[in-house]
This record gives C-alpha cells, sequence and structure tokens, in this order.
C-alpha cells in the first residue's frame, strides 16, 4: 500500500505483492489462483476503507503527523526544486 497526503485528502494505491515465479494467466489465458488471491486481496481492502472511511481517515492523519518526512509540521518545508 503507497499512501501519501495532499493538502486536502489522501491517496492510497492498494498493492498486493505475489510472487515473481507465480504464473499470471492460465494455459487458456484465465487469471490464475495467485492472481485471483491477489485481486480478491485488494478487493478486501477497497471495501475496508470504504466502510470504516473516518477511522481510515483519522489513522492515515495521525501516520502522516507521525511520519512527516517532509517536515511540513516542523517549518522545514523541502522540496526537489533544484537552485
Amino acid at each position: 500500500m503507497l499512501i501519501w497526503s495532499c493538502s486536502t485528502h489522501f491517496q492510497v494505491i492498494l498493492i498486493e505483492c505475489e510472487s515473481v515465479d507465480d504464473i499470471v494467466f492460465t494455459k487458456d489465458g484465465r487469471y490464475a489462483k495467485g492472481l485471483n488471491s491477489g485481486i480478491k486481496q485488494v478487493n478486501e481492502w477497497k471495501a475496508y476503507i470504504e466502510n470504516h472511511k473516518l477511522a481510515v481517515q483519522a489513522n492515515l492523519a495521525r501516520i502522516a503527523l507521525k511520519k512527516d518526512v517532509l517536515g511540513v509540521h516542523k517549518g522545514e518545508v523541502r522540496n526537489d526544486r533544484g537552485g
């Protein structure tokens, strides 16, 4: 899961990692077991987030403040612009 906060919202990308040795598709072109499992997991995460939106938002805000790597709340804002 990748999470980053913007001034008005959080962006969340859900990623389920499977073994690189797993096949993705069966011989007849259908999703293989591992891919189906990964899709199911991501859908479960999405449903949880939708069903517990306020709690998830509160936790993300708490984590963003605690892990403030940009120094926004310390007055040390950094950016990637040179010069």
